[in-house]
């Protein structure tokens, strides 16, 4: 794949190719050879929102969170304009969630809640997700009636999901109805 990348560099998009290294990389490589591949799609404008999503993956299977997030964050922002749904910005969240940077994590979610709430086709147990985390995160602020309201939301798409449950009775607990909670 490298050499793909140097016969074609005089090319004016050369994605795949660089794709393709990108991938070889990341699965083969160290952390520091994907980062540098990465850093030169950047650098040579080669990137399309499945290289930044990608390299999402890729950090977060090496536990680096906000980074992950941040990716994750690149790639929606560049699926808005494909009319994409709002996947990207949910993992985004997701990620800052791990990161613990709950502010860059409370505005991805509520990106993905906002994107699929126009789209045509819905992920429903990615919206669950979002609601949740919402939740949860709203739970830890001492919000308790709009996390409960997230809750709520979690609990009527995965009714079967255990931490949309607990953070129902976080949200409701911390409203002073212990009998509910």
């Amino acid at each position: 794949s490298r050499r793909a990348v140097e016969l074609g560099a005089g090319a004016k998009r050369l994605g795949w190719y660089w794709t393709e290294y990108h991938t070889v990389v990341g699965e083969f490589g160290q952390a520091s050879e994907d980062d540098a591949v990465f850093a030169a799609m950047v650098r040579a404008d080669q990137v399309s929102e499945f290289d930044w999503a990608a390299h999402a993956r890729h950090l977060a299977a090496r536990d680096a969170w906000v980074p992950a997030g941040d990716a994750y964050a690149k790639a929606y922002r560049m699926s808005v304009q494909t009319g994409a749904t709002g996947r990207y910005a949910c993992e985004a969240g997701r990620m800052w969630v791990l990161g613990k940077t709950p502010d860059k994590a409370l505005d991805a979610l509520r990106t993905c809640l906002d994107a699929y709430s126009l789209a045509t086709y819905v992920d429903t147990s990615e919206v669950a997700a979002a609601h949740g985390l919402v939740a949860s995160i709203l739970n830890d602020r001492n919000v308790f009636s709009q996390a409960e309201v997230h809750a709520r939301q979690a609990r009527n798409l995965a009714p079967n999901d255990p931490w949309a449950a607990l953070e129902l009775s976080r949200a409701v607990e911390g409203e002073q109805r212990p009998t509910e909670a």
